[in-house]
């Protein structure tokens, strides 16, 4: 077990009405609180700004507390707004309200959603329920507990043991601008029951009880220090059982060395110590093998169905086109890997060799030290004329432009309801945001594709949001309802004004697929 301040499981389910009720607390606050219209569940991430620009930003259940004394027994005009929800706008065209601060008292807003997807709340950094606490809300259903991180980058996570093991990137802490982990910090969870619930909580109510492992001063502990100077990074785990060893499992992973800023110059793969509880080098070479994994590549483990039945690790960046086979040696060993591909076995982009049968049909199969096509090569070679259209295998289009996606990172993951692979990702380069837009696609055939249509389900004009994770393991209703999360930030967005304790953080969504017309066009040819 982590060696961590640990969270307490809730007791029981809290209920809308017990975390709305503020009116007999002792409080001398104004309180707002802002719901979404269509749930009635609380909104976090919703900005309510004064005239003179004082922001308040709500917490995780929704609330902002008003204790300025320039504000309180004042008629003020607040503007409201918040990615993916909407305010109605007065007749001036403001998005916004005017409210009596009077203290003591209660007001909830109601927004509207313009998205598919439903924000829960904010899973890292401190103070997520810094409102409610202030308006003394706070029960043993929702402890604000101590985080050893005012901010992380990605999320990756992998089932072990009888724990659910999450692990992110950089983190950055309070004492020091420079201050944190830049060797990956991590925390456990229990595992979630198959109805994606633990202790009866789901991702729909709160965020999982993490148990963070920290240092002797409290802080994030180093999770993989790794030979040679610079941060370390993570880019994927793997959870191993090898057939001769079936009762015996490795939590394995590929990692970089980073120098400059976002430079990988060291290229290897570590393996988690249960002793030590931490990540130990196992190989590392200076320059990067062929078919190694990208960073924030998602794995998955299918089965192919020879005799005996092959199984795989694929890695998804967003699409999972590199693979190896689900043994311990093979997943250390690049040389083992494949991509999948339509180049000629051991040929790359610049050589132009595509591999087509005697009738000219593309072939696309899996191949060792051939590197996967990239969306833009694959359009390079449209426009040489060497490929069609209907041949590429990442052309997504949106089912609501009917322009073509640009993919960013993103992963797949199965749906038993819906009978087919489901895929979130980021675009790159979308008209109001370089990497805030999230769609969400499907594919019936295999986990490579085709992946031919998309929906745009969750937007943040203006800012990041970045390497979405589906989180399979506490899907509800057999996959009909889904969770993922990313990684909101101000970085690569342009905008110099980052969310107060949002920004660099984890933000969760739910995507309830039930009822959603849209999904008959994405399956549509």
């Amino acid at each position: 077990m982590p060696s961590a301040a640990f969270a307490q499981l809730p007791k029981s389910k809290p209920t809308l009405e017990e975390t709305a009720h503020v009116q007999e607390t002792n409080s001398k606050a104004f309180a707002i609180r802002v719901i979404d219209a269509q749930t009635k569940r609380a909104v976090p991430l919703v900005q309510l700004k004064t005239i003179h620009h004082v922001q308040y930003v709500t917490d995780n259940l929704g609330w902002v507390a008003i204790d300025d004394p320039d504000l309180l027994d004042h008629s003020v005009f607040f503007t409201i707004e918040s990615p993916g929800y909407s305010f109605a706008k007065d007749g001036f065209g403001f998005s916004g309200t005017l409210l009596e601060c009077t203290p003591g008292t209660t007001k909830t807003l109601e927004v509207q959603r313009i998205q598919p997807t439903e924000r829960m709340y904010r899973s890292t950094g401190v103070a997520r329920y810094i409102h409610s606490q202030k308006l003394t809300l706070l029960t043993e259903e929702y402890p604000e507990l101590e985080n050893p991180s005012i901010g992380c980058d990605s999320v990756l996570t992998a089932t072990f043991g009888n724990q659910l093991f999450w692990f992110w990137g950089d983190t950055s802490q309070i004492h020091y601008p420079i201050g944190g982990s830049f060797h990956m910090s991590g925390a456990t969870t229990p595992l979630p029951d198959t109805q994606g619930l633990i202790a009866g909580i789901g991702l729909d109510q709160m965020p999982p009880p993490f148990r963070h492992w920290v240092d002797g001063l409290g802080r994030s502990k180093p999770m993989a220090i790794m030979p040679s100077e610079g941060p370390t990074w993570l880019l994927s785990l793997a959870t191993i059982r090898d057939q001769d060893q079936p009762m015996s499992e490795s939590l394995l992973a590929p990692y970089v060395k980073i120098k400059s800023g976002l430079q990988a110059y060291r290229w290897g793969f570590a393996k988690w110590n249960p002793a030590t509880e931490s990540f130990e080098h196992l190989i590392d070479w200076d320059q990067s093998p062929e078919l190694f994994p990208q960073s924030q590549a998602h794995t998955i483990e299918y089965a192919e169905f020879t005799e005996p039945a092959t199984k795989y690790i694929a890695f998804c960046s967003p699409i999972p086109d590199v693979r190896v086979l689900a043994q311990s040696q093979a997943f250390i060993d690049p040389s083992q890997y494949e991509g999948y591909t339509c180049l000629k076995d051991g040929t790359q982009f610049a050589d132009r060799k595509l591999d087509r049968d005697a009738k000219g049909r593309l072939l696309y199969r899996w191949r060792r030290a051939t590197r996967p096509l990239t969306q833009q090569q694959e359009c390079q070679l449209v426009e040489e004329k060497l490929m069609t259209p209907a041949e590429r295998l990442r052309r997504i289009i949106d089912i609501d432009s009917g322009k073509e996606v640009s993919l960013h990172n993103g992963s797949v993951a199965w749906n038993p309801k819906r009978n087919c692979w489901s895929m979130v990702f980021t675009q790159l380069n979308g008209e109001d945001s370089t990497l805030g837009n999230i769609y969400y696609a499907e594919s019936t055939e295999s986990a490579v594709g085709p992946w031919r249509k998309a929906k745009l389900v969750a937007r943040h004009p203006n800012y990041s949001f970045y390497n979405p994770k589906l989180h399979p393991e506490f899907f509800q209703k057999n996959g009909l309802v889904l969770f993922f999360e990313g990684t909101y930030s101000h970085t690569f967005s342009g905008n110099p004004n980052p969310t107060p304790r949002y920004d660099y953080n984890q933000l969760t969504y739910r995507l309830d697929l039930e009822n959603q017309s849209w999904l008959d066009d994405i399956a549509a040819d």
